[in-house]
């Protein structure tokens, strides 16, 4: 919690310098009822959003982002369809580069339903119609933002925090702290209309259910391996597919902020999301196409293809 020095107190309002002062107004309106209030008291390090542009965009580029999500998933789905036509190559490999395609597709549109789910307010028909008009590509992320403001946030929200560990907990109640609880709900898995906090972090459940059985498997897999001796060498393919998994789970479970964020919502605060940057995204893509491609061609061999 912020010192009340070092707060301080700004008036809910849009000033797009983009926008004409009717469409400042309607937003304005919009914004305040998300906020439920004129007035709010924020830190003073808070990024002056409301007065960012985002207006003033040519027709055919507001177009082309407004339905962004409709445009990547046709054209994906266009070049999937021309990687698993040139399966009739009969090449085993083009069933590889098939793979890699479509695993790069999924990841792109995962992205993009991801960064949609942050946008959690919606401003209305009619407004949103004539922010188009004015060139604003997406007005509810617009809205989205100016609320993230006026509850105080750093207005760096992306779909990484939704999916990374930290920033889970939702201790504002939104019918008394609207934007607090909309700011908060944007980074949240499971978004809620009344104060939440992750509970249940080494539960006899967390233990046995999520690591247990995972390690369980692991464990049947080096069985698996073993045996190969006597079944061939083609059972090796169990261990080499089940162990890499499990171990990355596992490492995953290990590294998630459950007790951080579970000791976090009992305090009613929020923690914080796992620093974040342009080469740990390029590096998951990159693991991702990897791991399925690896996987196609174990299977392959498997087959007896190689």
């Amino acid at each position: 919690m912020a010192d009340d020095n070092e707060l301080e107190v700004r008036e809910v309002v849009a000033a797009d310098p983009s926008l004409t002062p009717e469409a400042n107004r309607l937003l304005t309106q919009e914004l305040r009822d998300a906020v439920g209030a004129d007035r709010v008291r924020v830190p003073r390090d808070t990024p002056h959003v409301q007065h960012e542009r985002q207006g003033g965009r040519g027709g055919l580029r507001t177009a082309a982002i407004e339905n962004r999500l409709l445009l990547v998933i046709t054209f994906l789905a266009m070049v999937v369809t021309g990687a698993i036509v040139s399966l009739t190559t009969g090449s085993w490999w083009a069933v590889v580069i098939a793979a890699a395609v479509h695993a790069v597709g999924s990841f792109t549109v995962l992205t993009m339903f991801a960064s949609a789910a942050v946008q959690v307010e919606r401003v209305s028909p009619d407004v949103a119609a004539r922010l188009t008009e004015e060139g604003v590509p997406d007005p509810d992320a617009a809205l989205s933002r100016l609320v993230e403001e006026y509850a105080g946030g750093d207005g760096q929200v992306s779909a990484a925090d939704l999916v990374a560990t930290g920033r889970n907990e939702q201790p504002a109640d939104p019918h008394t702290a609207p934007a607090a609880a909309s700011a908060q709900q944007r980074t949240a898995m499971t978004p809620a209309g009344g104060p939440t906090a992750p509970a249940g972090t080494d539960s006899a459940p967390d233990r046995v259910l999520v690591k247990g059985i995972v390690a369980t498997l692991m464990i049947l897999a080096v069985i698996a391996g073993a045996l190969a001796v006597w079944l061939g060498p083609r059972m090796l393919i169990i261990p080499a597919i089940m162990l890499p998994i499990g171990l990355l789970w596992l490492i995953l479970q290990t590294r998630m902020g459950g007790r951080r964020e579970e000791a976090a919502g009992q305090a009613g605060e929020t923690s914080s999301t796992a620093p974040r940057t342009r080469a740990r995204v390029l590096a998951s893509v990159a693991f991702t196409v990897v791991g399925v491609v690896g996987f196609v061609a174990l299977m392959g061999w498997a087959a007896g293809f190689f």
